[in-house]
């Protein structure tokens, strides 16, 4: 199920963010100050319980607990991320889907299946996409669910 994210959710979107930002990051940038010494889980949590309004935009995939997030920012993705022990699972697709639905937070979203195969998106220049870690600039989707990628 997505639901917008709450202040409970808070350690496994931290967890999440650190793990994947860990994994993505520490090879390009070498700095294991910053991957391990400034990135740490529990003050990030302690943030989002914090500053709730941090919170605002975002979205988590919960199906017993949280697998994903996407933090939406006038109707674009400003993050999406997954954790890695459940990538491949279409888990991504399903979040970015919310894109056409965020401002109906509270009702339940349609989330289209079919959108993180990649026959149906259409990316306009480069793009590059981590293994884990997808940042990209939506430009919406169409009335298939196909989503227009702006990069």
């Amino acid at each position: 199920m997505i639901r917008p994210a709450t202040k409970a959710d808070a350690s496994r979107i931290a967890e999440i963010l650190i793990f994947v930002k860990r994994m993505n990051y520490r090879r390009i940038f070498q700095n294991d100050q910053v991957s391990f010494g400034e990135m740490q889980v529990l003050p990030l949590a302690l943030e989002y319980q914090q500053k709730p309004e941090m919170l605002q935009g975002m979205y988590v995939y919960d199906d017993g607990f949280v697998k994903g997030l996407v933090r939406i920012v006038d109707r674009q993705v400003e993050q999406l991320y997954v954790d890695s022990f459940f990538a491949g699972q279409g888990i991504g697709g399903r979040l970015t889907g919310v894109l056409g639905h965020h401002h109906a937070a509270h009702k339940e979203l349609e989330i289209a299946e079919n959108v993180d195969q990649t026959q149906h998106i259409l990316v306009i220049g480069d793009a590059q996409i981590a293994a884990h870690l997808i940042l990209l600039d939506v430009d919406g989707t169409d009335d298939q669910h196909n989503l227009g990628i702006v990069t």
